[in-house]
């Protein structure tokens, strides 16, 4: 921080003056990010059980609904039916499926690649949006007897900071 990386100073011989100079500077800046590696992972699973859910509305306003008797549920299958002739009102019928949740145990080649891909993405969070990604990789790494995954991503960033010349002829 604070050097000068691109310079208007020209020196020849003894002399040294002033001209114009502009670029831009790019740096290759390590990101990384690590998650532990588990033996299980929580599955969303859709049963076949699915109820019936219906609502009223009145424009943007739904007045009436009713609710499915699941705890947890995905909504599918909408159907909007005009009713009324004044107002635009509508009669709309979902079809509610139930979702479970369930523990399920990871064989190691599993766990290695869930853990790989969490932290490759939580990596990713932290690179600037405008960055190039150069390179990236990932390995398993043992802390305290314990396996975490570990993702590397270099990316290409602008560092230089632009500053106006004054215009002296």
């Amino acid at each position: 921080a604070g050097d000068i990386l691109i310079s208007g100073t020209v020196t020849h011989q003894d002399a040294s003056y002033g001209t114009w100079a502009d670029g831009i500077v790019y740096c290759a800046i390590p990101y990384e990010a690590e998650c532990e590696v588990k033996e299980t992972v929580v599955e969303a699973i859709q049963t076949d059980r699915s109820e019936t859910v219906r609502t009223f509305r009145i424009g943007p306003w739904t007045l009436l609904q009713s609710g499915p008797t699941f705890e947890h549920y995905r909504l599918t299958d909408r159907r909007d039916v005009p009713v009324g002739d004044r107002f635009p009102s509508f009669s709309d019928t979902y079809t509610a499926w139930e979702i479970i949740f369930r523990e399920r145990a990871l064989n190691e080649e599993e766990a290695e690649q869930l853990a790989l891909m969490n932290a490759r993405e939580q990596t990713l969070e932290s690179v600037p949006k405008d960055a190039s990604i150069l390179n990236q990789y990932g390995m398993i790494r043992i802390r305290d007897g314990k396996p975490y995954a570990v993702v590397i991503v270099t990316a290409e960033e602008t560092i230089g900071r632009t500053e106006e010349q004054p215009n002296d002829g």
